[in-house]
């Protein structure tokens, strides 16, 4: 099962099922923990790179020669597309 199929599979659970507060929230903690493995592509500031999901530089500016080594956000942990 991808990332993708495990996404759907708790948003639907949390959606249509009917359970006590902290079952749900440890479903919902899944779902965001999940949304960080989907890459994202970082959003270009003037002369830097920023997390597209919490807005933080991501140690990348204009001159990096490899920002590609950056997998992850080391601020919120989401996974970081560069192509």
């Amino acid at each position: 099962m991808d990332i993708q199929a495990s996404l759907d599979f708790f948003e639907i659970l949390v959606s249509t099922k009917s359970m006590d507060k902290l079952t749900k929230e440890l479903y919902e903690n899944a779902i965001k923990v999940l949304q960080k493995q989907i890459p994202k592509k970082p959003i270009q500031r003037i002369s830097w790179k920023s997390c597209p999901l919490c807005g933080q530089g991501i140690g990348v500016n204009n001159e990096t020669v490899n920002p590609k080594t950056i997998e992850y956000c080391y601020h919120c942990g989401q996974k970081l597309d560069w192509e």
